[in-house]
């Protein structure tokens, strides 16, 4: 065997280490990865308390709702609609105060025609 086959196969078993060494190192990389990918999703916790961002959400007004607009975890952004409110009581209380004012209108225009039949028996 001469010198020159002595370094070719050196280089060869260099050339296959190095290839062998990469593939490992690439399904390692590979492996972690889809590990993290797959464990992204998942919390735990061994005293029962999770850190998470958490955003409080009030109604400016009162009422029953009738549709949920978003799902469990969903991402939403500022002037999303979240949910519907039932328009029924809303609606009732409109009428109710439409009501009002004709009945308060009505009074003061008895109280107008009332008032020069007051004034002529008092004099």
């Amino acid at each position: 065997m001469t010198a020159d086959e002595k370094f070719s196969n050196a280089m060869r078993a260099a050339r296959s280490r190095l290839i062998t060494l990469g593939a490992v190192f690439v399904g390692i990389v590979v492996v972690v990865v889809v590990w993290m990918w797959i464990e992204s999703g998942h919390e735990s916790t061994d005293d029962a308390q999770v850190d998470a961002h958490i955003t409080q959400i009030a109604a400016q007004v009162p009422g029953t709702v009738a549709v949920v607009a978003v799902q469990d975890n969903q991402h939403v952004k500022a002037g999303d609609v979240l949910i519907t409110l039932d328009p029924r009581s809303y609606q009732a209380a409109v009428e109710r105060a439409q009501a009002d004012l004709a009945d308060a209108e009505a009074a003061a225009l008895a109280a107008r025609t009332g008032v020069p039949i007051a004034s002529t028996t008092t004099t």
